[in-house]
This record gives structure tokens, C-alpha cells and sequence, in this order.
């Protein structure tokens, strides 16, 4: 039996809020606290707000694809192999991201620099 998109973003959403928590204060998140952002191939992103701190986050999730299924996004072949021989995420770079998105007010305007 097939499922479609929408059932997959509804599984995925529904196991983020049964075994991710905050990072912060290790509060559960509900299902209006997480949202999914984009997806490419069988990557999530998703978007979190703790309700108990007022932490926002980013969670990354993969899933394994069956075989048949095609990985698709907009990057080239060139671009894949390239990101392909780059080492993995380390602690160290996520916890710089952490200490990132604690400073980070949302303006991606500005940090991209197109105000």
C-alpha cells in the first residue's frame, strides 16, 4: 500500500512530537509547536517553538528512501559529489550552530544582505 506525501509529513510530525524536546529545557513539544519547513528527497526541515522557554529550533530529519526512489533537489550532480566528500557534522558544528541560532533574531534579509 502506498502512502502518500501528506500521510508521511503527518507520521513524521506525529514521531518528532512523541520523542523530540526541547533542547533547552527539555520540554515536549505538541504538534502546533513543530512545522514542517521544506523538504528535499527524504530530508525535512522543520521549525520548533518551546512554549516553556520561548526557545526556537531546527530539526533535520532523514529517512531511508527504498531503493527506487529517486533523491531530487536542486542541486547538480557536480554539487552532490562535492557535499558527498565533505566531512561529517561534527559536535563542535552543531554546537555553533546552537550558539547561532540563539543570537539569530529571524531577519534573513539582513543576514543574507538584501535590505
Amino acid at each position: 500500500m502506498a502512502v502518500n506525501r501528506d500521510e508521511i509529513d503527518r507520521l513524521l510530525l506525529d514521531r518528532v512530537v512523541a520523542e523530540v524536546r526541547c533542547v533547552i529545557c527539555h520540554h515536549p513539544f505538541r504538534h502546533e509547536d513543530v512545522a514542517i519547513v521544506e523538504r528535499h528527497g527524504a530530508t525535512w526541515v522543520l521549525v520548533s517553538f518551546c512554549p516553556h522557554c520561548e526557545t526556537a529550533g531546527m530539526i533535520v530529519a532523514a529517512l531511508e528512501l527504498d531503493e527506487a526512489e529517486e533523491i531530487r533537489g536542486e542541486l547538480t550532480p557536480e554539487e552532490w559529489e562535492a557535499y558527498a566528500s565533505l566531512p561529517p557534522i561534527s559536535d563542535d558544528d552543531l554546537l555553533d550552530l546552537h550558539e547561532f541560532l540563539k543570537r539569530f533574531d529571524g531577519d534573513f534579509r539582513r543576514l543574507f544582505g538584501e535590505e
